[in-house]
């Protein structure tokens, strides 16, 4: 879901016949191994921590909550 992975996922579109969609998840397996190896893949974690933590910490997503839940309370009661 890319309100949870933003632009850090790899998305793997859904296919029907399972064999080819096997086959796409070993290649994007595959393609993220060949990575591990890449220089720049801790700058580029500690990007993805960094936003996550700004973006997705959990006292950030339970203002939201709290503010969405009191404005259905608020709609309801009136």
């Amino acid at each position: 879901m890319f309100e949870t992975c933003a632009e850090f996922a790899v998305y793997v579109p859904y296919e029907k016949e399972f064999v080819k969609l096997a086959n796409t998840f070993a290649s994007v397996i595959d393609a993220a191994a060949d990575q591990l190896h890449d220089t720049k893949l801790k700058e580029h974690l500690k990007f993805q921590i960094d936003y996550t933590n700004r973006y997705y910490s959990w006292d950030l997503r339970a203002g939201v909550w709290n503010r969405f839940l009191q404005g259905v309370l608020n709609a309801r009661l009136k």
